[in-house]
């Protein structure tokens, strides 16, 4: 989930998005989304620029993106945990993703599977050819890898709460 925001200078387009994703977070926390399953993983500044009737490029501002990865365990109150973060000023919703929490039993499953179809495959093979199975040589696993994400980069937070605004960072 994410936030994008434009202002005329820097600390303007950072300010409002401060605001807009403090509000998106505690939206979702409200919608039981808990805080550690919260978590910052893009965070851009950059000015942007369009092009007057003459083809000039003219500088027109600042713009923010916030991005947020939110775990919602229940699935459930997926619909409504989203729009919630909607409601309170969320613009982008990057993707959707369902994803056991603890998938080694399915793997394991998976994986006993995959040998005995392998084992069905080999010798339907050999068969056809008058050949024997006899010892597996190589077993080599290949597959779905999952995300890694940016656990934390943020550098001074302190620094961050002094100012008159502070940007939601979430480590997750």
């Amino acid at each position: 989930l994410g936030v994008d925001t434009r202002g005329t200078n820097a600390g303007n387009a950072m300010r409002k998005a401060a605001r807009q994703m403090e509000a998106v977070i505690e939206a979702m926390k409200d919608a039981g989304v808990d805080e550690s399953d919260i978590m910052t993983v893009r965070l851009d500044l950059d000015q942007y620029r369009q092009r007057n009737a003459d083809r000039e490029v003219v500088e027109r501002g600042w713009r923010v993106s916030n991005r947020v990865r939110a775990v919602i365990r229940d699935v459930d109150r997926t619909s409504d945990a989203i729009d919630a973060a909607v409601t309170a000023g969320a613009t982008e919703i990057d993707s959707v993703r369902f994803r056991a929490s603890d998938p080694s039993a399915a793997v394991a499953e998976a994986r006993v599977a995959a040998i005995d179809s392998a084992a069905t495959a080999a010798s339907t093979l050999a068969g056809a050819s008058d050949l024997e199975v006899f010892d597996v040589v190589r077993i080599v696993e290949a597959g779905q890898r999952y995300p890694s994400y940016l656990q934390s980069w943020v550098g001074d937070t302190a620094a961050l709460a002094e100012r008159a605004y502070s940007t939601p960072i979430e480590p997750g």
